[in-house]
Protein backbone atom coordinates (compact mmCIF):
# COMPACT_ATOMS: atom_id res chain seq x y z
CA UNK A 1 0.00 0.00 0.00
CA UNK A 2 1.39 3.29 -0.95
CA UNK A 3 1.58 4.66 2.87
CA UNK A 4 4.03 7.42 1.88
CA UNK A 5 1.31 9.33 0.34
CA UNK A 6 -0.58 10.06 3.55
CA UNK A 7 1.32 10.54 6.87
CA UNK A 8 -1.92 10.63 9.23
CA UNK A 9 -2.17 7.04 8.59
CA UNK A 10 -1.35 5.26 11.74
CA UNK A 11 -3.92 1.48 11.77
CA UNK A 12 -4.09 -1.07 9.69
CA UNK A 13 -6.15 -4.08 10.15
CA UNK A 14 -6.14 -6.75 7.58
CA UNK A 15 -7.56 -10.70 7.34
CA UNK A 16 -5.52 -13.17 6.27
CA UNK A 17 -4.55 -13.08 2.32
CA UNK A 18 -4.15 -16.07 0.27
CA UNK A 19 -4.80 -17.89 -3.04
CA UNK A 20 -7.55 -19.95 -1.25
CA UNK A 21 -9.09 -17.42 0.53
CA UNK A 22 -12.87 -16.38 -0.41
CA UNK A 23 -12.61 -12.69 1.41
CA UNK A 24 -10.01 -10.59 2.16
CA UNK A 25 -10.30 -6.81 3.47
CA UNK A 26 -8.29 -4.19 5.01
CA UNK A 27 -8.88 -1.36 6.68
CA UNK A 28 -6.84 1.75 7.63
CA UNK A 29 -7.20 4.73 9.86
CA UNK A 30 -5.81 7.72 11.03
CA UNK A 31 -7.20 7.89 14.33
CA UNK A 32 -5.47 10.84 15.14
CA UNK A 33 -6.86 12.71 12.51
CA UNK A 34 -10.57 11.32 11.47
CA UNK A 35 -13.14 8.69 12.96
CA UNK A 36 -13.29 7.45 9.27
CA UNK A 37 -11.69 4.56 7.67
CA UNK A 38 -10.18 3.28 4.05
CA UNK A 39 -12.09 0.26 3.46
CA UNK A 40 -10.95 -2.39 1.07
CA UNK A 41 -12.45 -5.24 0.35
CA UNK A 42 -12.48 -8.57 -2.22
CA UNK A 43 -14.55 -11.28 -2.58
CA UNK A 44 -14.15 -14.25 -4.57
CA UNK A 45 -16.75 -17.50 -5.71
CA UNK A 46 -19.87 -16.96 -4.05
CA UNK A 47 -18.31 -14.50 -2.39
CA UNK A 48 -17.90 -12.16 -5.05
CA UNK A 49 -21.22 -12.62 -5.92
CA UNK A 50 -22.85 -11.49 -2.42
CA UNK A 51 -20.96 -8.58 -2.35
CA UNK A 52 -22.04 -7.33 -5.53
CA UNK A 53 -26.17 -8.10 -4.07
CA UNK A 54 -25.27 -6.11 -0.91
CA UNK A 55 -24.29 -3.03 -2.42
CA UNK A 56 -26.10 -1.08 -5.01
CA UNK A 57 -23.49 1.45 -5.40
CA UNK A 58 -21.59 -0.73 -7.45
CA UNK A 59 -21.80 -1.87 -11.51
CA UNK A 60 -23.22 -5.18 -11.85
CA UNK A 61 -21.36 -5.88 -15.36
CA UNK A 62 -18.42 -6.35 -14.01
CA UNK A 63 -17.17 -2.79 -14.78
CA UNK A 64 -15.28 -0.33 -12.67
CA UNK A 65 -15.70 3.01 -11.72
CA UNK A 66 -16.14 5.21 -8.68
CA UNK A 67 -19.01 7.38 -7.24
CA UNK A 68 -18.76 10.60 -4.98
CA UNK A 69 -20.23 9.05 -1.76
CA UNK A 70 -16.51 7.39 -1.90
CA UNK A 71 -17.27 4.26 -3.10
CA UNK A 72 -14.66 2.64 -5.34
CA UNK A 73 -15.16 -0.90 -7.22
CA UNK A 74 -13.21 -3.10 -9.76
CA UNK A 75 -13.81 -6.69 -10.95
CA UNK A 76 -11.75 -9.46 -12.92
CA UNK A 77 -12.04 -13.19 -13.85
CA UNK A 78 -10.45 -15.88 -11.89
CA UNK A 79 -10.01 -19.70 -12.80
CA UNK A 80 -12.65 -21.66 -11.52
CA UNK A 81 -15.39 -19.34 -10.67
CA UNK A 82 -18.56 -18.63 -12.40
CA UNK A 83 -18.77 -14.65 -11.75
CA UNK A 84 -16.03 -12.33 -11.70
CA UNK A 85 -14.22 -11.30 -8.46
CA UNK A 86 -15.44 -7.96 -7.48
CA UNK A 87 -13.33 -5.46 -5.31
CA UNK A 88 -14.52 -2.39 -3.83
CA UNK A 89 -13.40 0.02 -1.44
CA UNK A 90 -14.28 3.31 0.51
CA UNK A 91 -12.87 6.33 0.83
CA UNK A 92 -13.63 8.31 4.34
CA UNK A 93 -14.93 12.25 3.39
CA UNK A 94 -13.02 13.09 6.23
CA UNK A 95 -9.55 12.43 4.17
CA UNK A 96 -10.15 15.33 2.18
CA UNK A 97 -11.09 17.71 4.88
CA UNK A 98 -8.96 16.82 7.97
CA UNK A 99 -5.18 17.69 7.90
CA UNK A 100 -2.07 17.90 9.62
CA UNK A 101 -1.68 21.38 11.42
CA UNK A 102 0.02 23.73 8.91
CA UNK A 103 -1.25 21.53 5.94
CA UNK A 104 -4.04 21.16 3.42
CA UNK A 105 -4.28 19.18 0.18
CA UNK A 106 -6.57 16.87 -1.35
CA UNK A 107 -7.01 13.50 -0.41
CA UNK A 108 -3.87 11.13 -2.50
CA UNK A 109 -4.24 8.17 -1.03
CA UNK A 110 -7.39 6.06 -1.90
CA UNK A 111 -7.57 5.43 -5.18
CA UNK A 112 -4.11 4.12 -5.59
CA UNK A 113 -4.46 2.16 -2.20
CA UNK A 114 -7.42 0.44 -3.77
CA UNK A 115 -5.55 0.02 -7.08
CA UNK A 116 -3.06 -1.82 -5.32
CA UNK A 117 -5.00 -4.12 -3.13
CA UNK A 118 -7.07 -5.20 -6.47
CA UNK A 119 -3.68 -5.58 -8.17
CA UNK A 120 -2.08 -7.82 -5.70
CA UNK A 121 -5.45 -9.53 -4.61
CA UNK A 122 -6.01 -10.58 -8.10
CA UNK A 123 -3.02 -11.40 -8.84
CA UNK A 124 -2.22 -13.69 -5.65
CA UNK A 125 -5.82 -15.59 -7.04
CA UNK A 126 -4.44 -16.00 -10.99
CA UNK A 127 -7.19 -13.56 -12.25
CA UNK A 128 -6.87 -12.10 -15.38
CA UNK A 129 -9.08 -8.99 -17.06
CA UNK A 130 -8.66 -6.64 -14.16
CA UNK A 131 -10.91 -3.77 -14.31
CA UNK A 132 -10.14 -0.91 -12.30
CA UNK A 133 -11.08 2.67 -12.29
CA UNK A 134 -9.69 5.07 -13.54
CA UNK A 135 -6.96 7.99 -12.39
CA UNK A 136 -8.94 10.58 -10.88
CA UNK A 137 -12.11 9.59 -10.52
CA UNK A 138 -12.50 9.59 -7.02
CA UNK A 139 -13.76 13.11 -5.73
Amino acid sequence: MPFARDQRLDTVHETAAGAGALTEMCEVGASEYFDGRYRFSAGFGPYAARQRNQDDQRDHDGKAGANKYGWLWASARCPGDAVRAQFTGFVPPEAATVWRPGEKGKETFGLPAFREFAERSAKRHGCTDLRLPAVGVVR
